[in-house]
């Protein structure tokens, strides 16, 4: 559970900064961003995330040249961002309260109560609380993807990218892997198997021990179920990462926030520009480590300071 509190921090924070690129490698607008905005509907977590993405973005051309008249408002999948990533960060807040509880406490059985000699047999060692928080968690953290992914799709449908080329490659470089075609799908697939791996554990029991042990809470499976669903978003983070920084390229690398451009040559450090067809499963491969060990969000927040 402490292991998937930390990752889970980390997968929320690397979010925003990639939220931030895939605003400006879709051509969206901060105008939904806005602190006033949020004040009237005051969750701390999409006042964070609004906060966060306003920092990553501040000085973008590209964001500022918005064009109300023809766009009129950004899908979902970018308008509601601090929305949905907000609540996630909410969730992992809760989440980590919880944790910090059953860390520093008591949960051994029988308690001994050493100023009376007494020995009192209580459910201490009853996982439930871990068992809830975890599925919990494992649900916020999916829809991380979820959103995700709705950002790739979007990016590689000619129809609905604000003028990007269809699956972010030139017409004439295609070929068999159709550009970023296949990194879609895979992040489709992603964000599938962890909709099966979100189904809560803690609804179930299994009564063991001649039924001495007749409900137990199953918080070691929520635990591991989660672990597989934050390598999963991981996943679907770097595919987005990839994504959003081919997309930036049509819109002019020379246009980006200083934040953005710092992430942006981060990514292209592990996975280089998109100019000829290629199966890209290694860059994938390459990428996703900086995000999951958490590189660069150290890097960013030792340049540009620490996100909320």
């Amino acid at each position: 559970a402490c292991l998937n509190l930390v990752e889970g921090e980390r997968l929320s924070k690397s979010y925003d900064l990639i939220l931030a690129l895939s605003l400006e490698g879709l051509s969206g607008t901060l105008a939904a961003y806005e602190d006033r905005v949020h004040q009237l509907r005051p969750h701390q977590g999409q006042i964070t995330v609004a906060a966060n993405v306003r920092q990553i973005a501040q000085g973008s051309r590209i964001l500022a040249e918005y064009d109300q008249a023809r766009q009129i408002q950004d899908a979902y999948s970018l308008r509601c961002a601090p929305q949905v990533q907000g609540a996630v960060k909410d969730t992992i807040n809760y989440v980590k309260g919880v944790v910090e509880i059953e860390i520093n406490s008591t949960t051994d059985n029988p308690l001994i109560f050493s100023e009376s000699g007494e020995a009192v047999s209580a459910g201490h060692f009853h996982g439930q609380p871990i068992s809830f928080v975890m599925d919990f968690l494992s649900m916020a953290l999916s829809e991380l993807g979820n959103i995700s992914e709705r950002r790739c799709a979007k990016m590689v449908d000619k129809a609905n990218s604000e003028g990007l080329p269809a699956f972010l490659i030139d017409e004439d470089k295609g070929g068999l892997n159709s550009g970023y075609m296949i990194s879609q799908y895979t992040a489709a697939a992603l964000v599938a198997e962890n909709k099966v791996l979100a189904h809560p554990v803690s609804i179930d029991s299994i009564p063991t021990s001649a039924n001495q042990e007749d409900h137990v809470s199953f918080g070691t499976i929520a635990a591991r179920q989660c672990s597989e669903i934050i390598q999963n978003v991981f996943g679907i983070l770097a595919i987005e990462a990839m994504q959003s920084a081919q997309a930036v390229e049509y819109r002019g690398v020379e246009r980006m926030s200083a934040g953005t451009k710092f992430v942006y040559d981060l990514i292209r450090e592990k996975v280089r520009h998109l100019d000829h067809d290629r199966i890209l499963y290694p860059d994938l491969e390459s990428l996703k480590p900086e995000f999951a060990e958490g590189r660069i969000l150290a890097k960013y927040e030792e340049k540009f300071g620490k996100l909320l």
